[in-house]
């Protein structure tokens, strides 16, 4: 938003376009497809804006509808799912879809970098449960094996890394003979997963 809103003030520092200046109006659709469709109908309808910008793939296809009827664009920044291509005429995305970055990813595992064995871990929301579909069907094509395959809550959620042997102990973690460090997804380790650390898929490849 902060880089979107110095975009707008340097257009506007130099007139702006066609001698009209721009506005920025920022709404949260907090990753929710019906708040998502209530807050662009309100861009649409009310502010009456030529182009809105939206992110996470269910509040994406979920008002590519209101795009398309009305013939105003939709703008992708982040969202990864492959429907996204065809949603029709007035919806556009920036950000590579996932049958295209995580299948190349995918590709590069096992093919330059020699990995066999991958595990993946994936926050369970519409992006991380088709990205990590696409990771694993195109690992396993390219000849490498998926030893686990997991999704995470949104919240509160941990999984722990062997890094020695061991067995787990009562309380459910490792015991002396294990180093267990617990990782949320995109964050550090003993970090709980919260909304914004957990929303990254995190693959490991051996």
């Amino acid at each position: 938003m902060k880089a979107a809103q110095w975009a707008v003030d340097a257009i506007n520092a130099k007139g702006g376009i066609n001698g009209k200046k721009l506005e920025m109006i920022t709404l949260d659709t907090q990753a929710d497809p019906q708040v998502g469709i209530n807050a662009v109908n309100r861009l649409v309808s009310v502010e009456k804006v030529p182009v809105f910008i939206t992110a996470w793939s269910s509040v994406v296809r979920a008002v590519a509808p209101i795009a398309n009827d009305n013939k105003v664009v939709e703008l992708s920044i982040g969202a990864n799912s492959p429907d996204i291509a065809k949603l029709g005429d007035y919806v556009f995305t920036t950000f590579p879809l996932a049958d295209v970055d995580v299948a190349a990813l995918a590709r590069y595992s096992v093919e330059k970098l020699g990995k066999k064995r991958a595990a993946v871990l994936y926050i369970n929301n519409d992006t991380g449960i088709v990205a990590s579909k696409v990771y694993k069907d195109t690992f396993s094509k390219a000849g490498g094996e998926i030893v686990a395959y997991r999704g995470l809550r949104s919240q509160g959620d941990r999984f722990h890394r062997r890094l020695a042997q061991g067995a787990l102990g009562p309380a459910g973690h490792h015991s002396p003979a294990w180093s267990c460090r617990r990782h949320a997804a995109g964050g550090r380790a003993d970090a709980p997963i919260g909304p914004q650390s957990a929303d990254h898929l995190l693959f490991g490849a051996v």
